[in-house]
């Protein structure tokens, strides 16, 4: 299957390979009852090296958030996890997947404004995308600014928001906040305290935080 013509006609858990010549996407879609076209958003999950899947209670929080406002939410495998052919690409090709999926639901639905959100590594490849698609609201959770690239990029999407654990032993939060700054204006940083990097016992406090900052922007 090469497209998301349709996809919206029936509600529930869609499941599908997508092409990206010459490798394969494995895509899920949840479309929820009520959908609205008029927005899509996609949600990027941790590093594929340390076992991070487009299954990542985080990353399916976010979408459950998302799915619970009427958006349809699309999540995927980065190359090399689950169904996606190809090997990890340290967010190059990661970024171009995520670029084609949105290029493809756009193609579809044209009328779709796009949210993003990326959970650590997944954060990085968003905030790439964001510097070409331009969403409509970027969520960047717990990103690794001192592991990745993120200083040599501008942020073109107001507005963005970053969730960070207080608390968090993969991701140095000074520099997550020095990071927030060096920006005009700030990123805001939510801060959750008592939360280490995976939200363990926090997932409530993260989908109502999601809706919080996404619903404004509706």
């Amino acid at each position: 299957m090469h497209t998301f013509e349709n996809i919206c006609d029936k509600q529930g858990h869609h499941s599908l390979i997508l092409s990206n010549h010459p490798y394969n996407i494995e895509v899920a879609v949840y479309v929820p009852e009520n959908v609205n076209t008029n927005y899509v958003a996609l949600v990027a999950h941790p590093h594929p090296l340390q076992e991070g899947t487009m299954d990542n209670k985080v990353v399916v929080t976010v979408a459950r958030a998302l799915a619970a406002i009427n958006m349809p939410v699309i999540r995927f495998n980065f190359r090399g996890v689950g169904q996606s052919t190809g090997t990890f690409d340290k967010g190059l090709a990661e970024t171009a997947d995520l670029i084609k999926l949105i290029k493809l639901w756009q193609t579809a639905y044209p009328q779709s404004e796009v949210y993003l959100a990326g959970f650590s590594f997944g954060s990085y490849v968003a905030f790439r995308a964001a510097q070409q698609i331009i969403p409509k609201f970027l969520l960047l959770i717990a990103p690794p600014v001192q592991r990745f690239a993120y200083h040599n990029l501008p942020t073109n999407c107001h507005p963005t928001v970053i969730f960070q654990g207080i608390d968090d032993d993969v991701v140095a939060v000074n520099e997550v906040v020095k990071f927030a700054h060096e920006f005009q204006p700030h990123i805001p940083v939510e801060r959750f305290e008592a939360t280490g990097h995976f939200f363990h016992g926090k997932l409530i406090a993260l989908k109502e935080a999601t809706q919080r900052w996404v619903k404004p922007c509706l």
